[in-house]
């Protein structure tokens, strides 16, 4: 995927960084993100949009019966669309996950894991992706030292996005488990059949398994956060997500014209939902000085 990804990415920032102040959210993460999930699976690019849509809508998070509803219309929609497109594989490109799967041995694969395989990536694939590109971008361009540290050393920006992955990722407590025994942790007793939501951003900021926690060390090593998961619950599309976020840093940081929020940081927004990311990401485009470009400070 890497040199669909590198083409994409750098013929879409081309085309925003002309249009002065931008969404980097809506212009850049979402469409980057889809294009990319889209091409893998071969779902058909006319219908991204509506996807990152219900996507988003899935993954509200449900405080009260109006969230609940945005998010099971979410649900109900994206998986009527899927269930469509197996049922019409012409719709897809024959080269994507989806003709793959389709072709599988179905005594192997039976067609609800096929429905339920896909709407997982489409949704892990694309919020994840969008909320660390976002994330990351926001990162830096509130760090001009970082940014420069970047540019100059740019050996650094894998383990850079691993950081900001550790200090502000995507997974904010999305794992839901049932005791099947009861337990002690710490001073607290959990029952058999308590529900249990493990919060995956505390234990990325435990003092006892990272030294200064609360601050992004760019180069930190060793680094085994929980930003995706972990074991055979690791995400399946950490490498793709971290792959789309480093080509587009690099990408920015490279671009000959300046970059900066359109905005006071403390006015953006955050989606409350299963993925922690951001509403929108204003920033400005202007031609570049002689002072740098890009994401350079």
């Amino acid at each position: 995927m890497r040199p669909f990804i590198d083409h994409t990415t750098r013929s879409l920032i081309s085309t925003v960084t002309k249009r002065g102040v931008v969404d980097a959210v809506a212009e850049i993460a979402e469409p980057i993100s889809a294009l990319t999930i889209g091409k893998l699976l071969g779902v058909p690019k006319a219908d991204l949009d509506k996807i990152v849509r219900w996507s988003h809508d899935l993954m509200t998070e449900q405080l009260d019966d109006n969230a609940r509803c945005v998010s099971a219309n979410g649900h109900k929609a994206l998986r009527e669309y899927t269930a469509w497109l197996l049922q019409n594989p012409e719709q897809a490109t024959t080269d994507g996950l989806i003709g793959k799967l389709l072709a599988a041995d179905t005594n192997r694969l039976h067609a609800t894991e096929i429905l339920t395989m896909v709407m997982l990536l489409l949704v892990a694939g694309l919020d994840t992706s969008i909320s660390l590109i976002s994330s990351t971008l926001l990162h830096l361009l509130c760090h001009a030292d970082r940014r420069r540290l970047l540019y100059e050393s740019p050996g650094t920006i894998p383990k850079a996005i691993e950081e900001i992955l550790r200090y502000e990722g995507p997974a904010f407590a999305p794992v839901h488990r049932v005791a099947t025994e009861e337990l002690t942790l710490g001073d607290n007793t959990i029952k058999e059949g308590d529900h249990v939501f493990l919060c995956l951003a505390s234990a990325n900021r435990d003092e006892r398994r990272f030294t200064q926690p609360d601050t992004v060390l760019i180069d930190r090593h060793p680094n085994h956060h929980l930003g995706f998961g972990h074991g055979i619950h690791r995400c399946p599309g950490a490498p793709l997500a971290t792959l789309l976020t480093q080509t587009v840093v690099t990408a920015l940081l490279h671009a000959p014209i300046n970059i900066e929020l359109a905005v006071h940081p403390r006015e953006l927004q955050w989606r409350q939902g299963k993925v922690r990311c951001l509403r929108s990401l204003p920033v400005r485009f202007k031609s570049a000085t002689t002072a740098g470009s890009g994401l350079r400070p």
